[in-house]
């Protein structure tokens, strides 16, 4: 009996202490090992209804003991997506990555510690982000947003040019400007920034290049099709010259089977083969005794050139021949005018 109580006590103590150990790395992985300190977004409507957007981020690196940050990726609408184009000494390179996600990855000129400052300034043109309402051209926008890395001041400046409807917060003579409605903040923001023009306001648009979230790149789609094709045509190809090699007229009518000859400068460097009888073979006389010039390498299967000149053989001679959701953007219908 005390040893099934002592055998008790243990297991309690241990369940305890692991629990203590568990509760303490919840506590440690919601520590952020960054943060971002501004996060602004500028906005402009160009006349074919693509987006001209420039994105500003001051991040701000707390803990580095694991691993530095040489890299920093951002979500954007879709994968429709140009002219990117780093505007900040600290952004190396910055270019768009696609597949389940769509975002830009900025390499960094360096790696950054515990306390640094990066601050981030690209931009790009973002392409199928409108949707059509009736007459009007409307837009619903919500920035990429970062799940395990808070957000302290978040603002988004949409140029005010041409809108006749918007939710704006706040605006200025040259913008209209969202703000997060709550510091820090972490995920997804609550509602969207939206705007509405009239269609007349984007001469240049092409109603068919509507809003879109495909992921899906025409390699995706057609590109099983092409390999599975090259590799039928390889096979196809490789098949016939198999073939013809063993459709070699001298082998078949001559009973020569076996290495061809291979001549450079009449010198014979192979010269093995047997008859259908298992005799060998010996060079022909001839070999020797041409008075041309130059060299001639018989493929497998066939009869070397001075043999076809010799015995005039048809067939002798021949020669043988590589999502997303870190970034969403839905774009819904505005009825409030």
């Amino acid at each position: 009996m005390k040893r099934l109580f002592k055998l008790f006590i243990f297991l309690l103590a241990c369940l305890f202490v692991f629990g203590i150990a568990n509760i303490n790395t919840k506590a440690l992985s919601f520590f952020p090992l960054d943060k971002i300190n501004k996060y602004e977004i500028y906005i402009e409507a160009n006349d074919d209804a693509t987006l001209n957007m420039r994105y500003v981020i001051e991040w701000q690196v707390l803990d580095s003991d694991d691993e530095a940050v040489n890299e920093i990726k951002v979500g954007v609408a879709n994968r429709f997506v140009s002219n990117v184009k780093a505007n900040s000494k600290q952004i190396r390179r910055a270019k768009l990555e696609t597949g389940s996600e769509s975002q830009i990855i900025c390499k960094l000129d360096r790696y950054y510690y515990e306390g640094e400052i990066i601050n981030l300034d690209f931009s790009l043109t973002q392409k199928r982000i409108f949707t059509k309402a009736g007459e009007d051209i409307t837009y619903a926008f919500i920035p990429g947003w970062f799940n395990e890395t808070p957000v302290y001041d978040l603002s988004i400046y949409w140029k005010k040019d041409g809108i006749i409807y918007h939710n704006a917060d706040l605006e200025n003579d040259e913008y209209y400007i969202w703000k997060n409605s709550k510091s820090p903040y972490y995920g997804k923001i609550d509602g969207s920034a939206s705007v509405k023009y009239e269609l007349s306001h984007f001469p240049n648009i092409n109603l068919s290049q509507d809003y879109s979230d495909s992921t899906a790149t025409w390699w995706d789609t057609f590109g099983p099709f092409i390999i599975i094709a090259l590799i039928v045509v390889c096979l196809i190809i490789l098949v016939k010259l198999v073939n013809r090699l063993q459709s070699d007229g001298y082998v078949e009518y001559r009973g020569y089977t076996g290495r061809t000859y291979v001549y450079w400068y009449f010198r014979p460097i192979h010269f093995r083969g047997v008859n259908r009888h298992g005799e060998k073979i010996t060079p022909p006389v001839s070999a020797s005794s041409m008075g041309s010039s130059g060299h001639h390498v018989g493929g497998g299967g066939g009869c070397a050139c001075a043999c076809a000149c010799a015995c005039a053989c048809a067939g002798g001679g021949r020669a043988g021949c590589s999502r997303k959701d870190f970034y969403h953007a839905k774009v819904k219908d505005i009825n409030e005018a």
